[in-house]
């Protein structure tokens, strides 16, 4: 027996003691209650303790339902306070999860399996919710499964390497974390889609985790005179937003939680650059000043050779491509700056603006494409070309071209625009392809073909007239000059009245008319 036991046990004698001594002297009332003792306060006394017992238990039950509970690993939770919402880890994935699903878990178990804390299930309830609240996306450890998962997806669309993906992580993660370390970070035009898409799926979700704004990522703004403070995330130039949508929609968390793992695994990206195998590229603006920026650029991007020259528009342009490889912001340099330090090391023609005795493996090319785009493109607000198309016609009079080279050219010398996947030039004709001109050739033969030998009898499809349109311009030699279908039916829609088009079809009557 314990001691506050025996301290209870004195204080109810003594208690009980005081209140029958009052009757000392009235024999029929001690009588009474000697007979209550031994009977029905005997009998409460015995509920009163299997009452007890039964309470005991119940609370033995509900503790060990709410351990069990909160250390299953099917019952992973962590609480955003700022959405009031909970995310849920099933050892792969983080995913929104609703307090009523998780109470609609906890009655359901309670109901099939513990019929005792039926009685209690609201505090059960609350107990294991106040619980989860206290854990925070913060103190996420995520599985193997989890990392490799979202290095793999950022190596497919993004890095060269998983060392290049890490640190990417531990950047945004220390964001996310609001470390403080004054670096400067220069990404791509194509990361920053991504990371201003990953920031609104994750505001949708999660609410404003963090003050994406207010960070030091930088696509086009370097300060030439602080450059050992920059670091480059060097990433795909290549825009593959079509391909990491869906994803990224899907596991926007996944991604978050995986940042934050790297940033408090490594303390800080400065600190994982030290277990970086090549830090070089990140590293590039903290270990070249600029003279050595352009030193670089003139070593790696020009050739000394007599009786060429490469004009001071152009080498702006080489500039331009040497500065996108690196992921250099482009005001590392101002024009004037950048042609004072080249004319330092290479020869220059005031007169005739050309660098001498100097040459570039795309020299020639570069002129030939500008040149071919000055003379060849015109603004038409009512056409469009595709990049395949301006790469075909100019390849019919020069030489083969690669694609990325062409669609570099085309946004850095003329004002074309193009849609996000650099696919089409908008707004934009080509003097050498009379595309529409080309279609109204083939709809008055087709009309005079009806009329004379190949009478059209039935209503034909846009798809039977493509057809008909490939073969007839493959016969008359323009094998290269056959417009999409996606064009050919735009144009259709525009050129013939609506009250001909039946259907997805054409109206027979409509080669009549």
């Amino acid at each position: 027996m314990t001691t506050n036991n025996v301290k209870l046990l004195n204080e109810i004698t003594h208690n009980f003691t005081q209140i029958i001594e009052n009757y000392a002297d009235n024999y029929k009332v001690l009588e009474k209650i000697n007979e209550y003792i031994y009977g029905e306060l005997k009998t409460n006394i015995k509920k009163i303790h299997r009452d007890v017992e039964n309470l005991e238990k119940i609370e033995k039950e509900k503790n060990y339902f709410i351990n069990h509970f909160l250390s299953s690993k099917e019952n992973i939770f962590y609480y955003v306070k700022g959405k009031d919402v909970f995310i849920h880890y099933d050892m792969q994935h983080y995913k929104i999860y609703e307090e009523d699903k998780i109470a609609s878990n906890i009655y359901r178990e309670i109901t099939e399996n513990y019929p005792s804390l039926n009685a209690s299930k609201f505090d059960v309830l609350q107990d294991i919710i106040n619980e989860l609240k206290q854990q925070t996306i913060h103190e996420c450890l995520p599985e193997s499964f989890t990392i490799q998962n979202i290095i793999k997806y950022l190596t497919t669309y993004f890095f060269e390497s998983k060392d290049d993906a890490k640190y990417f992580c531990c950047v945004i993660g220390d964001i996310v974390l609001n470390k403080k370390n004054n670096i400067d970070i220069c990404v791509n035009n194509h990361l920053i889609d991504f990371i201003e898409t990953f920031d609104i799926v994750i505001g949708g979700e999660l609410g404003e985790l963090y003050d994406y704004y207010s960070n030091q990522l930088s696509k086009d703004i370097v300060h030439s005179n602080a450059l050992n403070n920059h670091r480059i995330i060097k990433s795909t130039s290549e825009d593959q937003q079509y391909l990491w949508k869906g994803f990224l929609n899907k596991h926007a968390i996944d991604i978050l939680i995986v940042c934050i793992h790297y940033s408090k695994r490594y303390v800080s990206s400065e600190n994982y650059i030290k277990h970086h195998k090549s830090s070089a590229t990140i590293l590039y603006l903290k270990n070249n000043n600029v003279k050595e920026i352009v030193q670089d650029f003139c070593l790696n991007d020009l050739t000394v050779r007599k009786n060429v020259s490469i004009n001071y528009e152009n080498m702006e342009y080489l500039w331009h491509t040497f500065l996108d490889e690196k992921q250099i912001p482009k005001n590392v340099l101002t024009s004037t700056e950048l042609h004072r330090y080249i004319q330092s090391y290479v020869k220059y023609d005031n007169d005739n603006m050309n660098y001498l005795s100097i040459f570039n493996k795309d020299s020639q090319m570069i002129q030939d494409v500008k040149q071919f785009l000055k003379t060849e493109l015109v603004i038409d607000i009512n056409d469009e070309l595709e990049i395949s198309e301006l790469i075909s016609i100019f390849e019919e009079s020069y030489y083969s071209v690669d694609e990325s080279k062409m669609i570099s050219l085309l946004k850095y010398f003329t004002m074309c625009s193009m849609t996000l996947d650099n696919k089409i030039i908008m707004d934009t004709r080509c003097l050498l392809w009379d595309k529409k001109g080309g279609l109204d050739i083939f709809i008055k033969i087709m009309k005079k073909g009806a009329v004379a030998n190949y009478p059209i009898n039935k209503n034909l499809s846009i798809n039977t007239i493509y057809t008909k349109y490939c073969k007839y311009t493959s016969n008359n030699g323009d094998i290269n000059k056959i417009v999409t279908k996606n064009y050919f039916v735009n144009y259709i829609i525009k050129k013939i009245p609506s009250e001909c088009i039946i259907f997805n079809k054409i109206s027979s009557m409509y080669w009549y008319s």
